[in-house]
């Protein structure tokens, strides 16, 4: 799926009452050019473009592992929104 694709679902998510906006918010804000994954390794994001199709479920899994692991309490809950709008359901 691509960003651009993403955030369309997500819109209509959030018009059908299936998230809240600050799912919708984060989910709409778009990938940072570079992130950590769950291994501490920094990972490149500045090609994924709003066309270019992107593994989110993998991306928003990796940062909710992460947000668990440091205790990031609101970010925590807004990924677990986003992860069970995307189909995992944690």
């Amino acid at each position: 799926m691509t960003p651009r694709d993403l955030r369309e679902v997500a819109r209509v998510g959030l018009e059908d009452g299936l998230i809240d906006q600050e799912t919708f918010a984060t989910i709409s804000e778009g990938l940072p050019m570079q992130t950590i994954d769950v291994n501490g390794r920094i990972v490149d994001l500045s090609d994924v473009g709003d066309n270019t199709p992107f593994n989110f479920r993998d991306y928003y899994e990796s940062q909710l592992d992460i947000a668990v692991s440091v205790g990031s309490g609101s970010s925590v809950e807004v990924l677990r929104s986003i992860m069970s709008f995307i189909g995992d359901g944690r």
